[in-house]
């Protein structure tokens, strides 16, 4: 668990991401006063792109998980907790053309969505054969979006993706509905329209409201996402 970036629990599982350990760790916690590990998966032992990793999501038996150093999407099948075993990968510059920098992936039905740092990008790609993941679209700060320079987080709630952007203090709105051609519909940046995004690293949505925890402000803010073509800030703290 050393460095210790992301966790995701479904059922009786943690799934850790270390980043520092280049691993997903499954922690058995059906007794949370003492957790247990049942199952590793490391780069280099097991798995081929695993350097550097950020962020894992669940959904079903697969364990989708985004990479910074090695700029990839693995998929993992957790089936049997004890042995987690790659089955499919996609990398920048190969299936990829933008995940160089990849720090956050959000799962929604067939697609995987991936927030890349480096790439300032938000990349679509689909999962509906996990063995081979294929990029099918992507959004670009400059090229087609305008907010996402350094994207670090990313969360799905409907037809929408909510990225939350580090250096240009943003949250972006990305219509998603057609996953080929994602578009941007909405942006609220720190200074004008909010005032404490100033670093904004995790993005979490729940009902009409976008919460977002920026590291340079010490914040937590809370955006009304209601009128999607114009988030506002309700509370900035």
């Amino acid at each position: 668990l050393n460095g210790a970036t992301s966790v995701y629990v479904s059922g009786k599982y943690a799934y850790v991401a270390s980043q520092t350990d280049n691993s997903i760790s499954i922690i058995d916690i059906s007794n949370p006063a003492s957790p247990k590990e049942v199952g590793v998966i490391v780069d280099g032992a097991g798995a081929t792109q695993l350097s550097g990793v950020i962020s894992v999501y669940v959904s079903g038996k697969y364990a989708y998980v985004a990479s910074y150093t090695d700029s990839s999407l693995s998929v993992i099948d957790i089936s049997n907790p004890a042995s987690p075993k790659e089955v499919g990968v996609i990398v920048d510059g190969a299936g990829a053309t933008q995940l160089n920098g990849a720090t956050s992936v959000y799962v929604s039905g067939k697609y995987a969505y991936v927030a890349s740092y480096t790439d300032k990008s938000l990349s679509v790609i689909d999962i509906s054969n996990p063995t081979s993941p294929k990029e099918v679209g992507v959004i670009v700060d400059g090229a087609g979006a305008t907010q996402l320079n350094y994207a670090y987080s990313v969360y799905v709630s409907g037809k929408y993706a909510y990225v939350a952007s580090q250096t240009d203090k943003s949250l972006s709105v990305i219509d998603i509905s057609n996953p080929a051609s994602p578009k941007e519909v909405g942006v609220i940046v720190d200074g004008a329209g909010a005032t404490q995004l100033n670093g904004a690293i995790s993005v979490y949505v729940s009902g009409k409201y976008a919460y977002v925890a920026s590291y340079t402000d010490d914040s937590l803010s809370i955006i009304d996402i209601s009128g999607i073509d114009a988030p506002s800030a309700t509370i900035g703290n």
